[in-house]
């Protein structure tokens, strides 16, 4: 940092400044004269390095490396916050030529006022957030992908033999879509290992499926993938242009295809290799991760059993279809057709044990699964027994599989509990669908002084009648991510408490004290103007009772927005006098009040008037420039109406409601949450009218807890 500025900032600052490492602090005087509104006055080494900026004293610098998407929205918000004097907090991601790619920047900086309440300068802190935002993104991704597994699973479970192909087809677009990949495929080989053929695949949109090229393949042709393949290794290719030497056929042929990238997991049944689960990258090299690559042997490994089963399915239809024919064939060779049956009934037997060994791999990724696994049984009097529980749940839980194997749930859990689990699988009986919800427990079971919260998945299994026969669930503790969701809420409703204290307290100073302030210079200067001139004096003396009578209603406007229940036990013609009467004192136009009834409205009805009203004469204030100004309110039992009008420049409706302004839209908005209906005519330089109406029987105030708003 330059020297310079140790005669004009306390040391310790300057160490502060000179120190950071992790973090960045600065200063930005404002200047509309120098490019994006502001002039760098001083700065943390640091920044160089956090924000990849080669030269920070030159605050356009600041902006060249951003990333196009989020360039626009950071100029935005930095033009806001120096011609509207707000904070500004916005991150972006920043190319750092030093690490090799982009980076996140979080930015803040809060604005700095001087004695005339003038903006002078932003005060800001630049934070690396890139670690944090690849942990969340790949928390959110794992996540994701685990319930795209349990969906995949749950999905095979209740599949019918003559519906696998479909559900492969539609597996392999799931996992090829949310891996981002360009062609996901499945390849079986020839009983003998010689040939191979791609059976299913799923492509990107504008990528060109192969299928059609992709049958009877020799294998050995690709004798150094294949060789990967048929020793059960994963076959993972980052770069098709970084192949060793050994693999120039595989090169050849990847490069034809257009293939950047290539993953491939093999179908093992029974220790024997079947075939090959793949995915292709054809636009842009990629990588993956271990545990994606662990969850794809997970995929594959369903797949594969549902087609094994399929085949098992096949082959029993076919025994006992055969049995059938040749019994009724060979009804007189009776030695010939018991030997017969005794074949056919030994077949059946093999593709009964077939069969059961699909079901085993069922279990083993049921077993290895890191979520909480459970299977219960839905009793005939409605109650649940539980059937089998995985490894990680017993871990979870503290419960083994001796404690809870075969048992109901008001066998192991406390009353409270047993009835809340209970309503939770009925609901899923009911609803008929896989449902989801989040419950506190104490993890292990025994150890009630730690509870956690766990997010729980349940699934229904359906038998060949259509009846629910048993629940399929997993649970995942979201402890940590929803203590890390509480302290956000925290910091951020601290923050809303802070501004909304900082917005009252402008509007004291910018309302209230310039007011008192006249009302002192006019009553001072009151007696000399009587000596001189009596018929001034008086005309003074009212001037003065109109400022004393603003200042009195800015401050009771003021002390309604500290006490919001205040809106709701006042009159709504009081309210009303008060914004007009702080209108006369702040802005110093005319406005005349009408009041036409007896306005009894229920409380919503009566603060949307009061806020839309409090909304339209701030806007008169800031942008109108009138003359006069008119505020009517007419109240009958079947309709009250609220008409503001002003004689000013007016403006283009259409043209503000498309604007970054939201004054409007929320008037819109408050009108239409109580159910009334609110028309704004306005045209430039011919003035502008706002007509709220509310309709008893047809209005809709929403129910509250609050008083206000």
């Amino acid at each position: 940092m330059d020297n310079s500025f140790n005669g004009q900032f306390d040391p310790s600052l300057i160490s502060l400044l000179e120190d950071a490492i992790d973090f960045a602090v600065y200063q930005i005087a404002i200047d509309p004269t120098h490019p994006y509104g502001g002039r760098v006055i001083m700065f943390s080494p640091s920044l160089k390095e956090i924000a990849a900026i080669d030269d920070p004293w030159n605050f356009e610098s600041w902006f060249i490396n951003i990333h196009p998407d989020d360039k626009k929205r950071v100029i935005d918000a930095n033009y806001l916050s120096w011609t509207e004097s707000v904070r500004y907090d916005e991150t972006a991601r920043h190319y750092n030529e030093s690490k090799g790619g982009w980076t996140w920047v979080r930015t803040i900086s809060t604005p700095v006022f001087d004695s005339e309440n003038k903006l002078s300068h932003f005060t800001g802190l630049v934070l690396d957030i890139t670690e944090q935002k690849l942990a969340d993104d790949e928390l959110k991704h794992r996540e994701a992908f685990e319930n795209l597994l349990l969906s995949l699973a749950t999905k095979f479970i209740n599949l019918e033999p003559n519906a696998v192909d479909n559900a492969v087809n539609t597996a392999l677009k799931d996992i090829g879509e949310f891996t981002e990949v360009d062609r996901s495929y499945l390849f079986t080989f020839s009983d003998d290992l010689k040939l191979m053929t791609c059976t299913n695949e799923w492509c990107a949109p504008g990528i060109s499926p192969h299928i059609h090229q992709l049958s009877n393949i020799i294998v050995t042709d690709r004798q150094w993938s294949n060789n990967k393949i048929l020793n059960g290794e994963i076959l993972y290719i980052p770069s098709v242009n970084n192949l060793p030497e050994e693999a120039q056929n595989e090169k050849r042929v990847f490069q034809k295809q257009n293939i950047k990238s290539l993953l491939a997991v093999p179908l093992v049944y029974q220790s024997n290799i079947l075939g090959f689960f793949g995915f292709d990258s054809v636009q842009a090299e990629k990588t993956w991760s271990d545990d994606s690559v662990a969850l794809l042997q997970m995929v594959a490994s369903i797949i594969t059993n549902a087609q094994e089963n399929k085949k098992a399915h096949k082959a029993l239809l076919a025994a006992y279809d055969d049995l059938e024919l040749r019994v009724s064939d060979r009804t007189l060779e009776l030695e010939i057709a018991n030997y017969k049956l005794q074949k056919e009934i030994d077949q059946r037997k093999q593709a009964e044990e077939s069969l059961q060994i699909s079901e085993a791999l069922n279990s083993e990724v049921f077993d290895h699964s890191p979520l909480q696994l459970f299977i219960v049984e839905v009793l005939p009097d409605g109650h649940f027994r539980v059937l089998r529980t995985n490894p990680a749940h017993q871990q979870v839980s503290g419960l083994t599989s001796e404690k809870v194997w075969g048992k109901t749930l008001e066998g192991i859990l406390i009353p409270e509990v047993a009835a809340a689990v209970n309503q939770h699988y009925h609901d899923c009986i009911k609803a008929g669908h896989t449902i989801a919800y989040e419950e506190q427990g104490p993890s292990p079971y025994w150890d009630l002084e730690r509870i956690r919260t766990f997010r729980t998945t349940v699934a229904p299994v359906f038998d060949n009648q259509g009846n629910i026969v048993r629940l399929v669930g997993a649970s995942e503790d979201i402890t940590d991510q929803k203590t890390a969701q509480k302290i956000l809420m925290e910091q951020e409703r601290a923050e809303a408490v802070s501004n909304e204290r900082g917005r009252l307290a402008r509007e004291l100073h910018d309302a209230v004290t310039q007011t008192l302030f006249s009302t002192t210079l006019t009553a001072e200067v009151l007696p000399k103007i009587f000596e001189k001139n009596p018929e001034a004096g008086l005309k003074k003396l009212g001037e003065l009772r109109e400022l004393t009578r603003g200042a009195l209603a800015e401050m009771r406007t003021l002390l309604m927005e500290l006490r919001p229940e205040a809106l709701a036990d006042a009159e709504l013609h009081d309210l009303l006098q008060h914004l007009t009467n702080a209108f006369i004192a702040r802005a110093r136009i005319p406005i005349e009040f009408k009041i036409d009834g007896n306005c009894s409205l229920p409380v919503e009805v009566k603060v949307a008037f009061y806020r839309i009203a409090q909304e339209a004469l701030n806007n008169i204030t800031k942008h109108a420039d009138p003359d006069q100004v008119i505020l009517s309110l007419s109240c009958h039992p079947e309709r009250f109406d609220l008409i503001i009008e002003d004689n000013g420049r007016g403006f283009d409706i259409n043209r503000e409601l498309g604007s970054d302004h939201f004054g409007l839209k929320i008037m819109y908005e408050r009108a239409d949450e109580v159910g009334a209906h609110l028309e704004i005519e306005s045209h430039e330089n011919q003035g502008a009218r706002i007509h709220l109406q509310w309709l008893p029987e047809s209005g809709k105030p929403p129910k509250s807890d609050e008083k206000g708003k």
